[in-house]
């Protein structure tokens, strides 16, 4: 079909497909798996899941950014960059993985450390992963895809064997590992089977190195800070209420993101346009996307706000009936934090780093004191409205402060629906295949 030849819609439609299937384990099998082990023990997953998803954002140290750019613009060079970049990666990893299991290790139970040396182990795969990034920046999201679907599909297996054999939540360690493992282990083999040219080994250049850590520098401290606000809830949840209560919020964010993967796939195909672009398209290319943002989001509260009781109640147990309000919060805010991914996408378009460094970096300050208050008075419902409260405020008031609030007109023309219309047109004509 000549629609599916167009390389942003069918690069979209390959990465829905995958969320499509993640959805369907989350719902299937993960709630099978949350319902087995109790709030309590899922809670323990999740706390060694957000650690070790900090640590990941600052290993990246904002490369698979840096590396978009540059194969959009500069294919070969953008290749060696990630290539040598993967040294950094592989070091700082090591070096910082340790003291994190080191502090599982004395600080939680047995169950937990366990927990978190799986996850430790799935997160390295994903480290010293540059293929995923190289296909996302060449559109050949289908390989991503396939190999995701796959260490999907085995590890949801592998879950649902162990709640259907009831064995001990310790072997919860083995499809944690494999969604890692799998994944990498086929991107690799497709990336040498179709780049032949590049050898194994590969000499690091440590020019790209020390290009990586300077221009990347603001970027980490941005996607550090980021996840800091976006999970500072949990964290407190886990020092200052209970693993149960942790659980409990850990599934509503499940449920209140469980849509994102519309506005994630829809991002990622535009991303390298954004970046490629003058900044007058780039700045008609953020209005579009932030409309169709939220658009799917209103939708999926919508959706939610009738049936969602009754999915939580059916697969999850009464014992998660909280779920319901919290993810009613938490729905908005995921549509505030992907119109704050567009906002930050185009910020970095115009060579923005340094603001979007110190923004987040105030933003992630605030929503630390924010949430604890919040936390300490209202629980786990405190915890969801200092998120809404931080992502409101991180994608307004600290974005409009830059460079004369461009980032407030381009609020200002999203619903110029004539005019997106024909910023879709463009953009899938210019993509499109011959």
């Amino acid at each position: 079909m000549k629609f599916m030849r167009n390389r942003i819609i069918s690069n979209t439609i390959w990465l829905l497909s995958e969320r499509i299937i993640s959805i369907a384990g989350l719902f299937l099998v993960t709630s099978a798996v949350a319902k087995y082990i109790g709030p309590a023990n899922f809670g323990k997953v999740n706390t060694a899941i957000l650690y070790f998803s900090v640590l990941q954002a600052f290993v990246f140290w904002g490369s698979d950014t840096i590396g978009v750019k540059l194969i959009s613009k500069f294919p070969m060079n953008g290749v060696n960059f990630l290539r040598s970049f993967a040294l950094f990666k592989v070091i700082s990893f090591f070096l910082t993985s340790v003291l994190v299991i080191l502090y599982f290790y004395f600080e939680y139970d047995r169950l937990t450390f366990i927990f978190s040396l799986a996850v430790g182990i799935s997160t390295f795969f994903v480290i010293i992963d540059y293929f995923n990034t190289f296909n996302e920046a060449t559109l050949r999201s289908h390989i991503n895809v396939i190999a995701n679907v796959i260490g999907l599909s085995i590890s949801f297996g592998i879950r649902y064997l162990i709640v259907e054999m009831k064995l001990s939540p310790e072997y919860l360690s083995i499809p944690i590992v494999a969604q890692g493992l799998i994944p990498f282990v086929i991107r690799f083999c497709v990336f040498k089977k179709n780049n032949k040219s590049h050898s194994f080994f590969y000499k690091p250049k440590f020019k790209l190195i020390k290009y990586g850590i300077s221009s990347g520098f603001g970027l980490v401290i941005s996607t550090v800070s980021v996840m800091v606000y976006l999970n500072v809830g949990r964290v407190l949840l886990s020092k200052f209420d209970s693993m149960f209560a942790l659980g409990i919020y850990s599934v509503a964010i499940a449920l209140g993101t469980s849509w994102s993967f519309v506005n994630s796939a829809i991002i990622a195909s535009l991303t390298p346009m954004l970046y490629g672009s003058k900044k007058e398209t780039s700045y008609e290319i953020a209005s579009f996307l932030s409309m169709i943002l939220i658009l799917v989001g209103g939708s999926y509260f919508i959706l939610f706000l009738v049936l969602g009781r009754y999915v939580i109640t059916h697969l999850y147990g009464e014992v998660y009936s909280q779920v319901y309000s919290i993810s009613l919060i938490l729905i908005p805010v995921t549509i505030l934090s992907s119109l704050g991914v567009v906002a930050a996408r185009y910020i970095i378009s115009q060579g923005g780093y340094k603001f979007e460094a110190k923004k987040s970096l105030i933003t992630a300050i605030f929503t630390i004191f924010i949430s604890w208050l919040l936390i300490m008075k209202y629980g786990i419902y405190g915890a969801a409205w200092g998120a809404l409260l931080c992502e409101m405020l991180s994608l307004t008031v600290i974005n409009y402060f830059y460079n004369k609030a461009e980032i407030f007109k381009i609020h200002l023309n999203i619903f110029n629906i004539p005019k997106n219309i024909t910023v879709l047109k463009s953009a899938l004509k210019t993509q499109s295949l011959k």
